[in-house]
């Protein structure tokens, strides 16, 4: 006995309308709206742009003096005999209070300040880097929701189909033709029947992703794909030096060249001061000091030379990386180019040449069989194949739509959050 397979989306429709009656369904989600939703500030894009103003209001400090220092105490205190902890029995004794200003060089703020600025541009660029990387991994979820829903909706159709195939192969064995036929449509149904659990799993798998990435659950989508204009190669390829991955390098050589700075800088004297005002005992005068400190690293050569050398050799890894970067992302430019290019290519053959000629076949094999001439197999055949070749055109335009969206990611010149 045939087991009849009824489709679980209209079955789950018919008692949505059963159960909840008349309502106001959902927008459905559409490509745009899921980039969008991507883009705005997740919490951690939050996090990064608020270490970046957290490392700008540092590079602002940076470029002041440091806060000046108090003093107080008590100098010349006798600790032993007769007069010891008086304040009054020594005519040395002074209780001290005084300031202590340490002046770092300008050239030294300045290095400072720019490392904290450096540091600032590397968590921007960071959170941009995050933001377009969760804009590709969102567009590729809704994808491939948008995909294996289509799919769970042929493979119902290919269930169907057989069905009804195997039911006819059944009917012909028991008028004495070969069972094998209807055994062979029994195992292409089970085939399906699979494929379908599959894709029932790959469409709750994205929803989830979209649920982690947005905050959000989604039920819905949208019916049409949007209309995209392929990015400019040539343009792709001149703006690479824009993209937020090199940015950040561009910000560790930066952050790189402002420690060499400051190297050189802490090599020339830095000065502090110190003034202060000693209050004797009646009858005493009081004093007052003046106190003047410099540090001479340079007198420590070896110690300072090797803290610029290290430096150096920043500079020279964020300029390599920099370097394989930009190779890298060029790469990626030409795979993607080639990997729509080819997709297209094998959409037009689908398209253009294999369509027509599935329908023409299905056409033949139905008009043979409304005129007596041809069986009633060769029409589940033509069905059958015209079905798998949606499957077909289905991979082909989820194999572009990663493409283009893997472009979308690397086009500099894309505002983050826009329709493309």
């Amino acid at each position: 006995m045939t087991t009849m397979w009824i489709s679980t989306r209209r079955l789950a429709c018919a008692l949505g309308l059963v159960m909840a009656g008349p309502s106001t369904a959902a927008e459905p989600w559409t490509l745009e709206r899921v980039l969008a939703e991507a883009a705005a500030m997740q919490p951690d894009s939050v996090a990064l742009q608020a270490l970046s103003r957290g490392a700008a209001l540092d590079a602002a400090a940076a470029r002041s003096l440091p806060p000046p220092m108090w003093r107080a105490g008590v100098a010349n205190l006798p600790v032993t005999g007769g007069e010891a902890f008086d304040l009054n029995a020594d005519d040395m004794t002074m209780r001290m209070f005084g300031i202590e200003q340490a002046w770092p060089s300008r050239a030294l703020r300045e290095a400072n300040a720019g490392m904290r600025e450096a540091q600032a541009r590397m968590w921007e660029a960071e959170a941009a880097m995050q933001s377009r990387m969760r804009q590709e991994r969102a567009g590729m979820a809704w994808i491939e929701a948008w995909i294996a829903t289509r799919r769970i909706d042929l493979h119902e159709a290919q269930i169907e189909l057989l069905q009804q195939a195997e039911a006819a192969a059944v009917a012909a064995a028991a008028e004495g033709a070969d069972v094998a036929d209807a055994l062979e449509w029994q195992a292409m149904r089970a085939m399906h029947e699979l494929e379908h659990a599959r894709e029932q799993q790959d469409l709750a798998q994205a929803r989830a992703d979209l649920g982690a990435l947005l905050g959000v659950t989604i039920e819905d989508f949208a019916a049409e794909l949007p209309q995209w204009p392929l990015p400019d190669a040539a343009l792709l390829r001149r703006s690479l030096g824009q993209l937020p991955e090199l940015g950040r390098v561009d910000a560790e050589a930066a952050e790189a060249q402002s420690e060499l700075a400051m190297r050189k800088a802490e090599s020339r004297p830095q000065w502090e001061w110190m003034l202060s005002y000693g209050e004797r005992m009646p009858g005493m005068s009081d004093m007052a000091s003046l106190e003047v400190r410099v540090s001479f690293d340079a007198l420590f050569g070896t110690r300072q030379s090797q803290l610029e050398a290290a430096a150096l050799a920043r500079i020279d890894a964020a300029e390599a990386r920099h370097a394989a970067q930009e190779r890298r992302f060029l790469g990626e430019i030409e795979a993607a180019l080639a990997a729509y290019a080819n997709a297209r290519a094998a959409m037009q053959v689908i398209e253009q040449r294999l369509r027509p000629l599935r329908e023409q076949q299905l056409a033949l094999a139905e008009a043979r069989y409304a005129q007596g001439s041809g069986e009633l197999m060769p029409v589940f055949e033509a069905r059958r194949q015209r079905q798998e070749l949606e499957l077909e055109r289905l991979m082909t335009l989820e194999a572009e739509w990663r493409a283009r969206l893997q472009l979308r990611r690397l086009d500099a010149s894309h505002h983050q959050g826009a329709t493309p």
